[in-house]
């Protein structure tokens, strides 16, 4: 677009000045496209390595409960709730990926 009026001589140095701003207008829009893309997937790469976190946590913590509970009612209900918690982290990994 900015090449376009350097070939024409007749074109006022008001319309050059407006083409050169529209193009560091639409420059410094694509560089912040860049950016914006670049920190979103970023931010995938922390949410997924965050769900993989907790939920490696939460296995652990269901493996020391399995060997330190005496009362085998509550067992049950954590390993259903667990089940149901790894159920939604696998379907948030899957939405990211």
């Amino acid at each position: 677009m900015a090449q376009l009026w350097k070939t024409l001589p007749e074109v006022s140095e008001e319309s050059k000045r407006t083409a050169k701003l529209m193009e560091d207008m639409f420059l410094r829009h694509a560089q912040g496209r860049e950016s914006l893309e670049r920190d979103l997937r970023r931010s995938d790469e922390d949410n997924k390595a965050l769900c993989r976190t907790v939920l490696e946590t939460l296995k652990k913590a269901l493996a020391m409960l399995e060997g330190e509970t005496q009362e085998q009612s509550v067992l049950p209900a954590v390993k259903e709730a667990f089940s149901r918690l790894q159920t939604e982290v696998d379907a948030t990994l899957d939405e990211l990926s």
